[in-house]
Order: structure tokens, then C-alpha cells, then sequence
């Protein structure tokens, strides 16, 4: 455990949570970062490769080749895109595994005035709050 009162080790540690999270997620796409919750009996992701998924797209939205449990944007996915790999992995590993696979985001469709440069976003929903990704914009 680091406490306050070490910078050195605090900035040593995040620098080695950088380095990991760079060797293990997408960087090179857009994302929308690790979606799937982790179910009680393994990761969600490795049920997703096992499962065969890996490198499976719907239209430009696709399962990470790197890490199974993002879904990343190959360049111009739509709303549908994405809502129906989701779907689309949710339904396989149920058929595989006979898990619900549960989803850690919500999905909203851009609909508002507000919102209308926007044609995809989605809320992720964590811990410690609220954070948007936006996937696409017009």
C-alpha cells in the first residue's frame, strides 16, 4: 500500500498502471472502454475470447483484438453498430456458458437539441460516478 506521504512511489505506481493498461487495452480506436461487468465465475472478457469473439464486428464496431472486453470503433460505427454487437455478445455467451453476460453502460441515443452534434453517446456508468464517451459525432 503507498501512502500520501511518498510522491516517488505514487507516481511510480501510476506509471506502471499506465504502462500495463497500454500493453493490455486498445489504443489505437476509439472505445468504448471495458463494457461488460465481471461475472462471479470469471472475467468478462476471457468468457468473450473463449467464446470466440475477439476481432468479431458489426458494421465498424468491433470486439478488441486486443482486449476482448472493449468494444472499439473502426471508424465510422454506428448507434446500431455498437447496440447490436453488444447484443450480439451477450447472446453468445449466454449460449456458450448459459451466463447473462451484464453490460456496465447504458446506451442513449442522442435525441435532445442539446444533444444534436451528437448522432452516438454513451454513458458509462462506474463506482465513482458518471463519465461520457462520446463514440461518433456528426
Amino acid at each position: 500500500r503507498i501512502s500520501r506521504d511518498n510522491p516517488k512511489a505514487i507516481l511510480l505506481k501510476m506509471a506502471d498502471i499506465r504502462h500495463r493498461r497500454m500493453k493490455s487495452q486498445p489504443q489505437n480506436a476509439p472505445s468504448l472502454g471495458s463494457i461488460f461487468k465481471r461475472p462471479n465465475v470469471d472475467f468478462a472478457a476471457r468468457l468473450i475470447d473463449e467464446a470466440g469473439l475477439k476481432g468479431v464486428s458489426m458494421g465498424d464496431a468491433q470486439i478488441s483484438e486486443k482486449h476482448a472486453g472493449f468494444i472499439i470503433n473502426k471508424g465510422n460505427a454506428s448507434f446500431e453498430d455498437f447496440k447490436c454487437l453488444v447484443e450480439y455478445v451477450k447472446h453468445v455467451v449466454y449460449e456458450k456458458y448459459k451466463l447473462v453476460q451484464a453490460i456496465k453502460i447504458i446506451i442513449l441515443k442522442a435525441s435532445t437539441p442539446a444533444l444534436i452534434r451528437l448522432s452516438l453517446y454513451i454513458v458509462i456508468v462506474q463506482k465513482l460516478g458518471i463519465t461520457f464517451h462520446v463514440a461518433k459525432t456528426v
